[in-house]
């Protein structure tokens, strides 16, 4: 049905500063009380978010596939891509499509080697994770939004590297998306480079009753981790 015909565009800035979520995902970055950091680093609250949302830009890069066959722990596509995966087979078993999504902030590379050592350093990564983590999160809620309207329903994304969900996978979503056109490349080690660049995949279909599975359901770091259901 190729719900989503290929889509590459930025986050216009404007919308990058109206990301409500923004400072409170950047509290949980940096593990600290937003009142403290208000009180005790104003300044560098202020320059640090300036300067990584100053040189940010975020790019989303999409496409659907659609699936051609479950075959127990495989995930078929009919351009030959194939997911091993027996978690991957859950979320999905009642997909018709997948979309393939990779969020990428270009800029925050740059700030990082620029930044100084100690808060200065803890700041800027906390907004750039902020900035990667709250921007897919939003583009996950454009999509579920949209196809509601048609009629579909989508799962929640997964990333290589979730529970049970292999890293290796990265090689299979690179393969079938191409991000590179978007500048986002892959490691030996299954790592994307910016650096703070997400990706996801996301069944799509016309059952109601999919599975509404996360994996921070599974994580045994949901409690402490900063990210758990960004």
């Amino acid at each position: 049905m190729k719900t989503i015909e290929r889509k590459n565009e930025y986050l216009p800035e404007e919308k990058i500063r109206e990301i409500e979520s923004l400072d409170t995902m950047f509290f949980k970055q940096i593990q600290m009380r937003g009142d403290k950091v208000l009180k005790k680093f104003p300044q560098q609250f202020k320059d640090t978010k300036e300067r990584v949302m100053g040189n940010a830009k975020v790019q989303y890069l999409m496409e659907s596939f659609e699936i051609a066959a479950m075959d127990g722990n495989k995930v078929k596509f009919v351009n030959g891509v194939e997911f091993e995966s027996s978690m991957l087979a859950k979320v999905l078993a009642k997909s018709e499509e997948v979309i393939m999504t990779v969020v990428t902030v270009h800029g925050y590379d740059e700030t990082e080697k620029a930044a100084g050592d100690g808060f200065d350093l803890l700041f800027v990564d906390g907004w750039g994770t902020a900035l990667a983590e709250c921007a897919n999160a939003e583009m996950w809620r454009v999509l579920e939004k949209e196809m509601r309207r048609r009629g579909l329903y989508i799962t929640h994304g997964w990333s290589p590297g979730q529970h049970q969900v292999d890293i290796k996978l990265q090689k299979q979503l690179f393969n079938a998306l191409q991000p590179e056109e978007i500048g986002v490349t892959l490691s030996p080690t299954y790592m994307m480079s910016p650096k703070k660049s997400i990706s996801s995949v996301i069944g799509v279909g016309r059952d109601p009753s999919a599975p509404d599975m996360r994996a921070c359901d599974f994580c045994e770091k949901r409690d402490s981790c900063p990210s758990a259901y960004a």
